[in-house]
């Protein structure tokens, strides 16, 4: 067996100078090689480069390679390409107000959604959650493998403030205005005194509401951070195209139920986080035609009408606006699809046991009174 003699950095480039190659022209044959055919040596050698792409990337960096532009133009066309992914109709966010139904609108999630865009959109999605988290030192939601924060030394996110109180996870301009939203447990002032130059521990009771409290916290917050995540995302892929509109006609319909004005509802279609009132109007004349094509296909025996009479009172009545009295009348649809006509002769029977019966004393333990 021959002797090794290793090589200086020298050689090895006099070597390549000798062979007219450069040594990005070498390591490009050595990527660019097949999987078949091919060296085992220059296969490991292969696969030793493609381990190590991220340290040689950090050295180059660090001599002055300019790969920060470039990673961001890869990183964006990453997340262009997941859009386009994202907006389109297999994706099953796509909305027709002209057409729509009641079950479209019942079956829309929140969480099917996210868990739909985590598939589709893995990285983008992932990036718009550490952007709306971003601050580490006020961080809204718990990281996941994070311990809990019911003790000083455990949560290392949490700080004391200056009137010695502790603040964790929830930053103090989080949702709501109460101590429990801004992270403050509630206790006195005087809790972490020290007594006698020793710390006073507190109670197993108090150490397990803060804990509780902290859990709730980070439960709360990160179900906001998620349906905001969902949010942006379908804000930017209404953008990219107008017709992935799922979330917004949800929100248009949710509006037009609460009647809100038109100008708002105009004011969030503008920002992308509804429909425009057209559609909304449109979604509610589908939904009204769906509606009496499915009483239309109901049975007439299934229907029971009744009159009732309603007097409308003013706060204030005058000699010629004292109210109205308005007769109308209620259909009740009862499910008698396998009932026969005999089923619902029971008349004598509700009279047998009415407690308007005058014939029956109140008394009687036949009366039906509930």
């Amino acid at each position: 067996m021959p002797e090794f003699i290793p090589i200086t950095v020298d050689d090895a480039l006099s070597a390549l100078s000798k062979s007219n190659l450069t040594i990005f022209s070498l390591l490009q044959r050595v990527l660019q090689a097949g999987n078949t055919m091919v060296p085992p040596e220059i296969a490991a050698q292969r696969n030793d480069l493609v381990q190590k792409a991220r340290d040689i990337a950090e050295m180059l960096i660090v001599n002055g390679g300019h790969l920060d532009q470039w990673a961001l133009e890869y990183s964006t066309e990453t997340y262009r390409r997941e859009i386009v992914s994202l907006i389109q109709p297999l994706s099953g966010f796509h909305f027709n107000g002209k057409q729509a139904c009641l079950e479209k609108l019942e079956a829309f999630s929140i969480d099917a959604m996210e868990k739909s865009m985590e598939k589709i959109i893995p990285h983008f999605f992932k990036l718009l959650g550490i952007i709306l988290d971003a601050d580490l030192d006020r961080r809204r939601s718990k990281p996941a493998g994070a311990e809990d924060a019911d003790s000083e030394e455990s949560d290392s996110s949490s700080g004391e403030s200056e009137n010695g109180r502790t603040e964790t996870f929830a930053s103090s301009n989080s949702e709501g205005g109460n101590d429990d939203e801004m992270g403050y447990d509630g206790e006195s002032e005087g809790d972490g005194m020290e007594i006698d130059g020793a710390p006073r521990q507190q109670p197993a009771a108090k150490k397990k509401r803060r804990k509780r409290r902290t859990q709730n916290r980070s439960m709360r917050n990160a179900a906001l951070l998620k349906i905001k995540r969902v949010l942006v995302a379908a804000i930017i892929g209404n953008s990219a195209n107008e017709r992935f509109n799922a979330l917004q006609c949800v929100v248009g319909f949710f509006c037009d139920s609460k009647c809100v004005p038109e100008a708002v509802v105009e004011l969030l279609s503008h920002m992308g986080v509804s429909v425009s009132t057209t559609t909304v109007h449109n979604m509610v004349t589908s939904l009204v035609k769906s509606a009496k094509l499915r009483l239309q296909t109901l049975p007439r025996s299934n229907i029971a009408y009744d009159n009732f009479d309603m007097d409308f009172k003013v706060a204030q009545p005058t000699p010629g606006n004292t109210g109205f009295h308005w007769s109308a009348t209620s259909a009740t649809f009862i499910p008698l699809r396998s009932a026969e006509p005999e089923d619902v002769k029971f008349t004598k029977e509700l009279h047998a046991t009415s407690p308007y019966n005058k014939d029956l004393d109140l008394n009687d333990p036949s009366c039906y009174l509930d």
